[in-house]
C-alpha cells in the first residue's frame, strides 16, 4: 500500500495530532508500507520522520495554494490520501483526491466548526446542541459546511470512539469507523512530589482552559466543601484563553490556599501528579476520548468525568469510575462527596487497556486502510 498523509501540525508543535501522524507513518513502514507525508506547517522539522514534505513560509492564500500543490504532487503514484482533520488539511486533501481520482480517508477527532464557534463566534450551546442549531456566524456555517462535505465525500471517516461516529454520521458519513487511540505510560517511576501535608486530600483535573472544560463550576464546588473538607485541595494542570477568569474566580472565592493553578507541566510532571493524586476530575462538556482519563485509569487513580461525549464509554467499559452531570454543581458536588466517603478502586481490569494499545490502534488502522485503498 502507497499511502500519502496530509497532515496540519507537525512537530515541532505538540499535540495529539503531531503526534500520531509520526507514529503513524513509523509504524506503517515498519509494516512495509509506502508512506510519504504533506504538512502544512511551514517550520515542521521534516528530520523527525523520512519522506516529509512542507510548505513554504508565506501568507495564508500561498501557504494554502502550495499544499494543494504538494499533495497533488506527491500523491501521483499513491493508493489513497489519509487526512488529519476535516478542515485544513481534510479540503485541500479532498479536492486533490478528486483530480487524481484516488481513495480518501480523513480523520475526524472532534466538531472544528463547534470548537471555534465557542471560542471565537459566540457559541454559547453545548456540542451536542450546536448539532441540530444554527448559528448566524457566517464563519461557523461555512465550516459546518466544510466539515459535511469532505465528510460525505470521504470513502472512510476514522475517529477515536464511539460517541464521534455517532456525531459525524450525523454530518452525513456514510462509512465511519471507530478506531481507539493509544494511550501509554512511560516507564519511568512517577513518585510526584511529597505532600507538606500528608492528610490533604488531592483533586487534580487536566485540560486546556476553555469555556467547555468546567472549570468556573468545578471551583464553585470546591468552595462549597471547604469547610466540611478542609484539607482538600484542587490542582488545575494547564493553560489557555479562560485562564484570567478562573484566577480572578479563585480569588474572589478566597480559594488561593485550596485551588492552584499549575499551567502546562511537562508530561512526566503531569503523570506524577496523577499518580499522587487522590482521585482525577474532568468537568468537560466535550471529550472526543479523553487520554487524561485513560492515564489516570492506568495510574489506578479514581476517575471523577461528566456525562459528556465520549467520557461514558470509558467509564463504563472500565467498570470503574463515578459519572456527573456537566456543570451540574449539585451533582458534582455529591460525586465527591461520594467518593471522599467511600474512597474506591480506582484502577480497571488489565484486559481493559488492551483495547487502547499503540499495537491494536495500528493494526486497525492499516486494515482498515488497506479496506479502503484495496477496494
Amino acid at each position: 500500500m502507497n499511502i500519502l498523509l496530509a497532515a496540519d501540525i507537525f512537530p515541532p508543535q505538540t499535540g495529539g495530532p503531531a503526534t500520531y501522524v509520526v507514529a503513524l507513518a513509523n509504524a506503517l513502514r515498519e509494516k512495509g508500507e509506502r508512506v510519504k507525508i504533506v504538512t502544512l506547517n511551514p517550520d515542521a522539522d521534516v528530520r523527525v520522520t523520512q519522506s516529509t514534505y512542507r510548505v513554504a513560509h508565506g501568507n495564508k492564500v500561498s501557504r494554502y495554494a502550495q499544499y494543494v500543490y504538494l499533495l497533488w504532487k506527491h500523491s501521483a503514484d499513491a493508493d489513497g490520501i489519509y487526512a488529519m482533520g476535516p478542515v485544513n488539511a481534510g479540503l485541500p486533501a479532498f479536492i486533490v483526491s478528486r483530480i487524481r481520482q484516488t481513495k480518501f480517508v480523513v480523520k475526524v477527532v472532534g466538531d472544528y466548526a463547534w470548537e471555534q464557534g465557542v471560542q471565537r463566534y459566540n457559541v454559547d450551546q453545548g456540542i451536542d446542541a450546536f448539532q441540530v442549531s444554527s448559528h448566524p456566524s457566517l464563519v461557523v456555517k461555512a465550516l459546518r459546511f466544510i466539515q459535511s462535505l469532505v465528510v460525505k465525500n470521504a470513502h472512510l471517516v476514522i475517529v477515536p470512539s464511539q460517541y464521534l461516529q455517532t456525531l459525524v454520521r450525523g454530518w452525513g458519513a456514510e462509512r465511519v469507523e471507530a478506531i481507539y487511540n493509544a494511550v501509554a505510560i512511560p516507564n519511568e517511576k512517577h513518585d510526584g512530589e511529597k505532600r507538606e501535608r500528608p492528610d490533604d486530600i488531592w483533586l487534580v483535573t487536566v485540560a486546556r482552559l476553555v469555556p467547555w472544560k468546567g472549570m468556573i463550576v468545578l471551583i464553585d464546588v470546591m468552595h462549597r466543601l471547604k469547610n466540611d473538607f478542609p484539607a482538600l485541595q484542587l490542582k488545575i494542570i494547564g493553560d489557555g484563553p479562560t485562564r484570567k477568569d478562573i484566577e480572578s474566580h479563585v480569588s474572589r472565592l478566597a480559594l488561593d490556599e485550596t485551588v492552584h493553578l499549575l499551567g502546562v507541566c511537562s508530561r512526566n510532571e503531569t503523570l506524577s501528579h496523577m499518580r499522587q493524586a487522590d482521585a482525577f476530575i474532568l468537568n468537560s462538556g466535550y471529550e472526543g476520548l479523553s487520554h487524561a482519563i485513560l492515564e489516570a485509569m492506568m495510574l489506578g487513580t479514581f476517575v471523577l468525568a461528566s456525562n459528556s461525549s465520549g467520557n461514558p464509554e470509558l467509564i463504563r467499559a472500565a467498570g470503574t469510575g463515578t459519572l456527573f452531570v456537566y456543570n451540574d454543581r449539585d451533582d458534582l458536588e455529591k460525586a465527591i462527596r461520594t467518593f471522599l466517603i467511600d474512597r474506591p478502586n480506582g484502577r480497571p481490569p488489565e484486559d481493559f487497556f488492551e483495547t487502547f494499545s499503540f499495537d491494536t490502534m495500528m493494526n486497525n488502522t492499516q486494515q482498515a486502510l488497506r479496506q479502503i485503498c484495496n477496494s
